[in-house]
């Protein structure tokens, strides 16, 4: 028997009696601070646009328009005894296929499903398509990465649930948006709210649908953006730009004091001042001063502290990267060559795209997808080119070998078969091996009476 505690034996018991769900508690952003001192408040949404600069910004660039230029294809399952779809459709190569049923992520859509084809027309590619009126479909996906990448949450308004499918999709200010909690576990979510005050909408949840980096600060409210796990390290890196711009904009330290030996008055001064300045400011510089009294230069030296000042920024960017899964070959081009070049975009692709891939299809493929068709699931492209350049070579290998023919690779890609492609294409120079180790003659027989009727027709 398990060993409830008091209080989670009174919240069953009182489950048990009235009926309801126990109390869910509300989401927690963490503690109010995000240093240990205590002084540094943690930064609301609008902070974390602002903060959305130089190297955070270029992270979140690279990862933004890498999901938006991976392709999200529209499939269709087909069970025993179900009818075959009536929308166009295409055939799905046999490395697509094993690609989707491999995906965990689609097992519950798949456990089913005798045959899987890809959709060629359909009212939800025209809603992906057009967006609506003001954005195309590559802004879209562009804006919603993006977002998450600072915000760690996106939000797509959809509209009601209805008998009709939505008309439109808009994209909200996710910085603007507020998620309304439910107070029982039947309930977690009970809306949302755009905006504040009087001009305040709020929204049904399913209305919306909330893409986000899940976050163990609030398993089910707000995401956690990766320039939010960096804030501390980040404000570092922000003040000493900010510093190093109120220095080069004040430029308040003296290159060098004038000493008078002697009293001189105020006047006096400001006119000797004046002098300098006319004399050698700017490309006056390596002049002579002869002055009419006697006075003393005296070079003011400052100690270098430009060399802490970049470590400390080449850290923040390394941090920065490392939170983001961006490669540092991917943001600078000293000693980078092509080898590391190459394997910086495979660890990209692999270890920061992907994920954020399934981030956007799993929601989409549960809230939107359903709406239409319980059939119908999204699914990206493969986002690492080097599998598919992998797959390539294998198949050449396989085509050379004679371990596959051409109409086998056709049907893996769809395509229709061709009449030469059923047998193996191989080289002149290949021919089996008995068992004693020696080649067989009959490859090398075929080869020579090939050569011998070349040789007859050259000669007529």
């Amino acid at each position: 028997m398990k060993n409830y505690g008091l209080p989670a034996l009174i919240s069953r018991a009182t489950g048990w009696i009235t009926g309801k769900s126990p109390a869910m508690p509300a989401g927690d952003s963490g503690a109010p601070f995000a240093d240990l001192y205590r002084r540094l408040r943690n930064p609301s949404g609008q902070e974390l646009l602002d903060e959305c600069l130089d190297t955070a910004y270029s992270c979140a660039d690279i990862n933004a328009k890498a999901v938006m230029s991976v392709p999200l294809r529209l499939y269709v399952t087909t069970a025993a005894g179900q009818r075959r779809p009536r929308c166009a459709t295409r055939p799905v190569s046999k490395a697509m296929k094993d690609r989707l049923f491999a995906n965990a992520n689609l097992a519950s859509r798949l456990a089913k499903a005798e045959d899987v084809e890809e959709v060629a027309e359909h009212p939800l590619l025209d809603l992906l398509n057009r967006v609506n009126a003001y954005m195309t479909r590559p802004v879209l996906f562009y804006l919603t990465d993006l977002s998450m990448e600072v915000l760690g949450d996106a939000f797509w308004w959809i509209g009601p649930m209805g008998a009709l499918p939505p008309e439109k999709i808009l994209p909200l200010p996710a910085q603007l948006v507020t998620i309304l909690r439910g107070k029982t576990l039947d309930s977690i979510i009970e809306g949302y709210k755009l905006g504040t005050g009087a001009n305040a909408q709020e929204f049904a949840p399913d209305e919306i649908i909330h893409l986000r980096f899940p976050s163990l600060r609030d398993l089910y409210g707000g995401g956690m953006s990766p320039l939010r796990a960096c804030w501390e390290q980040r404000q570092i890196g922000r003040k000493l730009s900010a510093y190093e711009n109120a220095v080069l904009d004040n430029q308040a330290r003296p290159d060098a004091m004038m000493s008078p030996t002697e009293p001189i008055g105020r006047a006096e001064a400001g006119r000797l001042e004046d002098k300098i300045n006319k004399k050698f400011r700017k490309g006056g510089a390596g002049g002579i001063l002869v002055t009419e009294s006697g006075m003393e230069l005296k070079p003011i030296s400052f100690p270098p502290r430009d060399v802490a000042k970049l470590a400390t920024m080449g850290v923040t960017k390394v941090m920065l990267a490392n939170a983001y899964g961006v490669p540092i070959s991917l943001l600078e081009t000293a000693d980078v060559n092509r080898a590391n070049a190459e394997a910086g975009h495979f660890q990209h692709r692999q270890n920061a795209v992907a994920p954020r891939l399934e981030f956007i299809a799993g929601p989409l493929n549960e809230e939107l997808c359903p709406r239409y068709d319980e059939r119908l699931f999204l699914a990206y492209d493969d986002p690492v080119p080097e599998n598919r350049e992998l797959r390539v070579a294998e198949r050449q290998m396989y085509l050379d070998r004679g371990v596959m023919v051409i109409n086998e690779v056709r049907a893996e890609d769809g395509l229709e078969p061709v009449p030469w492609g059923d047998k193996p294409w191989l080289p002149m120079t290949l021919s089996p091996v008995d068992e004693s180790g020696e080649r067989d003659g009959e490859g090398e027989g075929e080869a020579d009476e090939n050569l011998d009727v070349d040789e007859d027709e050259a000669a007529a």
